[in-house]
């Protein structure tokens, strides 16, 4: 396999758990908000 393929295949595995990261983040924010929404 070409260096590039692997590298093309690591970004487009990167993508989803990045954006899995962001969701779960804001979740865990919004989450937080609503049960205490005194300290926002």
């Amino acid at each position: 396999m070409p260096p590039s393929a692997t590298a093309c295949e690591e970004g487009r595995m990167l993508e989803p758990i990045f954006a899995l990261v962001v969701a779960l983040l804001l979740g865990g924010y919004l989450l937080l908000s609503i049960v205490r929404p005194e300290k926002f």
